[in-house]
């Protein structure tokens, strides 16, 4: 995933859907609202982003239709032969219509391509494919920076390009065919990569390393640690800090 940064608003998910859903609700975990009645699921998601500052509140209506309330209207995801298709209600949320999106059904790639330079990048395989997931919950939520869950310095709560996007570094034979790539869905790299084992790839040894620190402060709390490895799957580790000597021999039985 990516990483967005900035002066954020902190958004308390949590406090912010038992106002809402009250005694409606199951459970919340992570994004996934559980109802005790799944039917109630429209309103209860329409409800949640009228009533807070959470940006996409989205549920599955069937098999092949996925709805995302926002504040100033709703997008709809619907599926089909794998493809998917975009259309809207009220406000174009995602800005693929002025982008030249014209409501033809894509490919997962073939979304990737059209909205790599967009702010919300591949949203509807994204949010098409995770509301297939038997145990998602009856709606997910969403919110974008600078809005973000919980006070951290950068995170990626969202579905917006620093979110989601990373660069990926490519170097060898094998990934010769993946140069001339403009994007890729990362999930699929592997894939991508026909020749690609891991089998038998065992290294001469464990990585050596060697970690130091300390305060300028005139407190203890200096220290080192060192971790040797003579061979594949042992490691020899000695660690100090604060008057206290460790060390330890180990041996992996499985990796």
């Amino acid at each position: 995933h990516g990483m967005s940064f900035g002066d954020f608003i902190a958004i308390n998910q949590e406090k912010e859907i038992e106002r809402i859903v009250g005694n409606d609700l199951k459970a919340f975990i992570h994004r996934n609202v559980y109802l005790k009645d799944p039917d109630k699921k429209d309103k209860v998601a329409r409800d949640i982003v009228l009533e807070s500052e959470i940006d996409f509140a989205i549920y599955r209506e069937n098999s092949h239709r996925v709805v995302g309330y926002f504040d100033q209207g709703k997008m709809i995801f619907e599926g089909k032969e794998e493809k998917i298709r975009y259309l809207f209600e009220g406000k174009d949320i995602l800005g693929y219509y002025s982008a030249g999106y014209k409501g033809e059904w894509l490919t997962d790639l073939e979304w990737l391509s059209q909205t790599r330079e967009s702010r919300f990048p591949g949203v509807p395989p994204n949010i098409y494919h995770l509301l297939s997931n038997e145990r998602v919950g009856d709606i997910v939520i969403v919110i974008n920076p600078p809005k973000i869950p919980i006070e951290f310095p950068a995170n990626h709560a969202g579905l917006i390009d620093t979110d989601l996007m990373v660069p990926i570094l490519l170097r060898g034979e094998q990934l010769k065919h993946l140069y001339d790539r403009e994007e890729m869905w990362l999930h699929n790299l592997y894939t991508s990569i026909p020749e690609l084992s891991f089998e038998n790839l065992e290294p001469a040894r464990e990585k050596n390393s060697f970690s130091f620190w300390g305060s300028g402060y005139g407190e203890h709390n200096s220290g080192f640690e060192m971790s040797l490895s003579p061979a594949y799957r042992w490691n020899f580790a000695f660690h100090y800090s604060d008057d206290i000597y460790r060390s330890w021999l180990e041996y992996d039985l499985y990796s």
